[in-house]
């Protein structure tokens, strides 16, 4: 509420006058601030007070919210206006440009902040009027993967709406801050203005849609239909059950026939795009901040301290358990206990490469049926690769891979598949980098890592000019 612009006095007192009503307490206006009637029993502090600018327009500087009586209570019903009114106004209100000197507010902080940690990245885009375009929301975050499979938030930004050219603002920002590397993959919702910004900005990147977005809708596009049951579960089956994009084709077109669906938008708008989340056509790798810092070490931590048991005697196991944090240990033990539903045979040999097929027993509604799968196990160089795609999607052996390597008597599967970024014994990069969480944090490695590198940056601007001495240092370095 601090900080909020108001274009009348009248705009303020309706506001703050609702607001209230919907608490449970009177307000009344003096000339030169708003505040709830003194209470001669409680003498209560609550007000609000408010300044006009030059532009005629009025501003919150105090806000004093807590009472020291009850309130009175009221029910939804007893307000004078709707909840429809509220998230109008409060969306007009959001809406207003910050005012004269919060510009200059935040950008004195960003630049605090990168004199703590030349790695801080920041971009504001300022209007004519030295005011802030882009802002209250939408809020943009930028999120990723850890080790842990816990999600790690890279950056955000304040957007002034959701149009192709704001989200180009973004993508250009982002891009600008990874020193121009751009995203090998990105996954978002369905938005065609941030489809065509990615197109723009990002047009070797792979774009990609949130599939359990997509399943999430299932019930509000289609539950109208008579048949809305068997064609979830349908649907299902030809989404998570296809394992070639044949396979797909023909279940997606039978579907579409059976159900009369052909007239469908959102489905029609779906198999169009469908190479974005059909996981058969998906190749590639798929005070908050402080607690997600807090987390992942904890995270690390417990990988580093504890051990989960091995529920096998197997080498393999064994592998993956001193390699892996216990996160993603758990994963491929769970592909191991499905191992026991994989049955195996040996299909042909071409040279040092064995096709086996390995049929699985699963349970599909409420009947078992055996899903095949191929696997190609190269026997000179221990390469094993199955055609559900798992290691190439999530970065963690396939039931159906295990299988034949048990089968193949293989104990210590090659380097190449015990993935560096599952390792619980690799010290990533961005601990070392300082963040607005730090000065409760005081990591002392990340305090190191600091001054190292401001002492590092005077050096690079002494070397820099004369090529002479850049020389000296980069051989030095070496």
């Amino acid at each position: 509420m601090l900080g909020m612009v108001f274009n009348s006095k009248k705009e303020l007192q309706t506001f703050y006058s609702n607001y209230a009503r919907e608490e449970g307490f009177e307000s009344s206006a003096c000339q030169n601030s708003l505040h709830p009637l003194p209470s001669t029993k409680t003498d209560c502090k609550a007000k609000v007070n408010a300044t006009m600018y030059a532009d005629g327009k009025f501003r919150l500087t105090t806000v004093v919210l807590e009472h020291n009586h009850r309130l009175s209570p009221r029910g939804y019903d007893k307000l004078t206006f709707g909840e429809k009114d509220c998230r109008n106004y409060i969306d007009k209100a959001r809406r207003l440009r910050l005012g004269v000197g919060d510009a200059e507010a935040i950008h004195n902080y960003f630049v605090k902040m990168q004199a703590k940690n030349s790695n801080f990245f920041y971009v504001m885009d300022l209007g004519e009027d030295g005011r802030l375009r882009n802002y209250d929301m939408p809020f943009a975050p930028f999120v990723g993967v850890n080790h842990h499979d816990n999600s790690v938030l890279l950056g955000c930004g304040l957007l002034s709406n959701e149009h192709t050219k704001t989200f180009v603002w973004l993508f250009e920002s982002w891009l600008s801050c990874m020193s121009g590397i751009p995203p090998k993959a990105i996954i978002t919702d369905q938005c065609k203005a941030m489809q065509r910004a990615i197109e723009i900005v990002f047009p070797d990147a792979r774009h990609q849609w949130f599939l359990w977005h997509i399943m999430k809708k299932i019930p509000e596009k289609l539950r109208g239909y008579a048949q809305y049951e068997a064609m979830k579960r349908s649907l299902h089956i030809s989404v998570y059950d296809s394992l070639t994009e044949v396979e797909f084709e023909e279940s997606w077109r039978i579907m579409i026939c059976k159900y009369d669906l052909l007239d469908n938008e959102w489905m029609g708008s779906l198999y169009e795009e469908r190479r974005r989340w059909v996981p058969v056509f998906v190749k590639n790798y798929g005070n908050a901040l402080r607690d997600k810092w807090e987390k992942e070490n904890r995270d690390d931590s417990d990988s580093f301290n504890s051990m989960i048991p091995c529920i096998t005697e197997y080498e393999i196991e064994k592998q993956f358990q001193e390699s892996y944090t216990n996160a993603k240990f758990k994963e491929f033990q769970e592909e191991l206990r499905r191992k026991m539903y994989c049955h195996p045979s040996l299909v042909g040999v071409l040279g040092s490469i064995s096709t086996y097929e390995v049929a699985e027993d699963v349970i599909v509604g409420e009947h078992r049926r055996d899903l095949k799968f191929l696997v190609f196990f190269n026997e000179v160089e221990c390469d094993c690769q199955c055609i559900c795609r798992l290691f190439e999607f999530r970065g963690i052996l396939c039931r159906h891979v295990l299988t034949v390597l048990t089968l193949r008597r293989v104990i210590i599967v090659p380097p190449k598949y015990i993935l560096t970024r599952w390792r619980k014994d690799v010290r990533r990069k961005k601990t070392y980098i300082l963040s607005n969480c730090d000065d409760i944090r005081k990591a002392p490695h990340s305090q190191r890592f600091d001054k190292m590198c401001n002492k590092f940056f005077d050096i690079a601007e002494l070397g820099a000019e004369p090529e002479d001495k850049c020389a000296i240092i980069m051989d030095g370095l070496d």
